[in-house]
C-alpha cells in the first residue's frame, strides 16, 4: 500500500487528494491518506475533503501498528525499508511521475501543478461536484473577486499578495474586454477587509463573509474571476466555468503554475 501525506486547508486537500488518485492509477495499488498533520495543526485546521477522498476510493484508516516481535526477533531482523518521496521541483515530465510513483512508498509535499493530475477530467468533475455540493444555493456575480491575506505565513517569500493597484489593474482589463463591470463581489480568508483595497472600484464591490465551501461555491459559479496567489484561488479557476480569469505575476508572487488558457496574467 502506498501513502500520501495530507496537510493544509481545503486548497492544499484537493491538490493532495488529486495527487493520491494519480498514485493509485499510476501504480495499481492501493492508497492511505496519511492524516496525522491535523492532530497539531498550528492554525486549527481539519480535514474536510472525507466525502471527496471516499470518491477517489483511498483509505482514510489509521495506520493500524503490528503486533510487537518478541526480543530476538526484534535483534536479528530488520523492519522493510519505506522509500520516502519528497515532492520534487519542477520542471519534470511524464517519466518523472510515473518513476517516483513506481518506486515510492510514502509521499510527502503539496504537489500543486495541474501536471500531476493522471485524470485531470475526472478531477475537476469529482471536485466540482463535491463543491458545488458543500456550497449549494451560491449567488451567480459577474465578476468574482478571491482576496488571500497571508497573516499566518513564516515564510517571507510567501507572506504577501497583490494590493489595490492589481485589482485595480484587473478590473480595467476585464471592462476593456467586456464593457463596465457593476455587480463585482469579493470573498476574503479574513473578516474586515479595508476600505480602499479594490482601488478606483471599491464603491462597486460587495464584500461577502462565508464559509470556504460557500466561497469558493461563488467562484465556481462567476462569469469572470480575479484571483490572488493562493491554492485556494486557483481551484475556483480550475473547476470553475469564468470566460476569463485574472492571475497576478508568478515574477512577482509566490503562487502556482497556471493551469489552462482562460487565466490571463495582470501585473
Amino acid at each position: 500500500m502506498k501513502t500520501v501525506i495530507i496537510r493544509g486547508g481545503l486548497g492544499n486537500q484537493l491538490f493532495g487528494l488529486a495527487f493520491a488518485d494519480t498514485v493509485a492509477q499510476l501504480s495499481g495499488q492501493p492508497v492511505r491518506l496519511d492524516l496525522s498533520s491535523y492532530n497539531r495543526d498550528p492554525h486549527g485546521r481539519v480535514f474536510e475533503t472525507a466525502d471527496l477522498a471516499a470518491e477517489y476510493g483511498l483509505d482514510m484508516s489509521a495506520a493500524i501498528p503490528p503486533p510487537r516481535p518478541r526480543l530476538m526477533q526484534r535483534l536479528f531482523s530488520k523492519p522493510p525499508v519505506r522509500i520516502r518521496i519528497v515532492e520534487p521541483r519542477p520542471p519534470f515530465d511524464e517519466g518523472t511521475i510515473d518513476t517516483i510513483v513506481r518506486t515510492g512508498d510514502v509521499f510527502d509535499g503539496y504537489w500543486q501543478n495541474a501536471r500531476w493530475f493522471d485524470r485531470p477530467d475526472i478531477v475537476r468533475e469529482r471536485t466540482r461536484v463535491f463543491l458545488e455540493r458543500l456550497g449549494d444555493g451560491a449567488l451567480r456575480h459577474d465578476v468574482v473577486i478571491h482576496h488571500r491575506i497571508y497573516h499566518e505565513e513564516r515564510l517571507p517569500g510567501r507572506m504577501r499578495g497583490p494590493g489595490p493597484q492589481y485589482f485595480e489593474n484587473a478590473l480595467r482589463q476585464l471592462e476593456q474586454w467586456y464593457g463596465p463591470m457593476h455587480d463585482i463581489a469579493a470573498i476574503s480568508n479574513r473578516r474586515g477587509v479595508r476600505e480602499g483595497a479594490y482601488g478606483a472600484f471599491d464603491d462597486r464591490v460587495t464584500r461577502y463573509v462565508g464559509s470556504p465551501a460557500s466561497d469558493m461555491a461563488l467562484m465556481l459559479n462567476a462569469r469572470f474571476l480575479v484571483l490572488t496567489n493562493s491554492s485556494f484561488s486557483w481551484w475556483g479557476g480550475y473547476c470553475g466555468d469564468a470566460e476569463r480569469v485574472i492571475y497576478p505575476s508568478r515574477a512577482k508572487y509566490f503562487h502556482y503554475p497556471i493551469p489552462s488558457r482562460r487565466f490571463h496574467v495582470v501585473e
